[in-house]
This record gives structure tokens, C-alpha cells and sequence, in this order.
């Protein structure tokens, strides 16, 4: 219910989006020896649930600054825990902001267990269980938040979380944040939400009036 509060009736614009592979650690690129891939432009309308699909569920989404990054985040949530409900067997999908990570500086997994009990009021063995037998999907949302000298050892967390657990992930950044430092995290795809359209701005106008 996030997604629709946070819209408060307002139409959801269909936000243009861009891949971009060099936002991500892509060790197979030099064992092949590929040039670095163009950037290219998604269909639009394209939902960021279909990228995330076609991306493994290993997703960075990337903007600027009010750009509607969160909303794609919730909008693949909602459809996210849409699947849950209908099979059991499917993880669960939770938003976790990493900005509160930069505080103790902890391995990730031990961090999303006191999240899930802070935010979310899951009780500590319960959360216990959740992550360590891999059944939470997270979606880090507020890695531009923190201090950017946290940033990159926030990313060698998650990239060092992703090994030991074999986990869809979603991280959602500003995208001059995240491509000001050198580390990158070891995803399948990224993608960058684009500016909006002289035609998207006047077709909203149009409804809201």
C-alpha cells in the first residue's frame, strides 16, 4: 500500500529507462574479452519488472535526483510480493535503506536480521531464519544516503553477502553517487531512468487538470 499512498491517485508515468553495463562488476566481459557494450534505450513503457525478469533478478536501477527511482522500486515490489502471495516457494520481498548500514558497518546479513526487527518488527530468530536459510529477496534503496566515504565498503558488503547467499538483489542509487566511486556491484544488469519527456510532461498536465 506504500506505492499507492506515496501517489495519492496521481497517474503513474511510464519513466523512459537505459541500460548502462558499466555500472556494473561483469567478471565474464574480460574472460570473453567483449568490448564494453553501448548503452542502449528500452522500449518505452517497458515495466521495471520486465527488466528486472530479464536481468535474473540481479537489477541496479540508477537516476537523478526525483528522477522516480523509488516509485520503480516500489512498483517491482508490489508485483514482487503479488508472486509471493500466489507461491510459497518464491522469496520474499523487503525494502531495506542502506543508509542506517553505514552506522556499525556489519556483514549485510546480520544487518538485514536487526532491519527486519527494527522496521519491520520481525522478531530476531524469526528474521534469523528468514535471511540465513535465504528466503528474504532484499531491495536496497538509499546507497547515495550515506557518508561517500561508506559507499565503498558498502558495496564490497553486498557483493560479499551475494556469495554466501544465492539471493535476487535490487539496489536502487542516484546515479552520480554511485558512478563517482570505483567500486561496482557484481549485478547482471543496470539500467538509468531517464529524463522525462515534452510529452510525458504535457500528458500529465493534461490528466491532472
Amino acid at each position: 500500500g506504500v506505492l499507492d499512498r506515496s501517489l495519492h491517485g496521481a497517474v503513474l508515468i511510464a519513466l523512459g529507462l537505459k541500460e548502462q553495463q558499466d555500472a556494473i562488476a561483469n567478471p565474464w566481459r574480460f574472460v570473453f574479452q567483449q568490448p564494453d557494450e553501448p548503452e542502449r534505450l528500452l522500449p518505452t513503457g517497458t515495466r521495471i519488472t520486465k527488466v528486472y525478469d530479464e536481468a535474473a533478478g540481479e537489477l541496479l536501477i540508477l537516476g537523478e535526483p526525483g528522477s522516480g527511482k523509488t516509485t520503480l522500486l516500489l512498483e517491482l515490489t508490489r508485483d514482487l510480493l503479488d508472486r509471493a502471495k500466489r507461491d510459497d516457494k518464491l522469496q520474499m520481498p523487503v525494502i531495506f535503506n542502506l543508509s542506517s548500514w553505514a552506522i556499525k558497518k556489519q556483514e549485510i546479513a546480520e544487518w538485514l536480521v536487526e532491519e527486519l526487527q527494527t522496521k519491520y518488527q520481525v522478531p530476531d530468530e524469526l528474521g534469523k531464519i528468514w535471511v540465513y536459510t535465504d528466503q528474504i529477496l532484499p531491495l536496497f534503496d538509499g546507497l547515495d544516503e550515506m557518508d561517500s566515504n561508506a559507499r565503498p565498503a558498502c558495496v564490497d558488503a553486498i557483493n560479499a553477502y551475494r556469495l554466501k547467499h544465492l539471493v535476487s538483489t535490487v539496489v536502487c542509487s542516484r546515479k552520480v553517487e554511485y558512478l563517482a566511486q570505483t567500486k561496482r556491484i557484481a549485478l547482471r544488469n543496470a539500467v538509468v531512468v531517464q529524463p522525462l519527456t515534452r510529452k510525458q510532461i504535457d500528458d500529465c498536465l493534461l490528466y491532472t487538470s
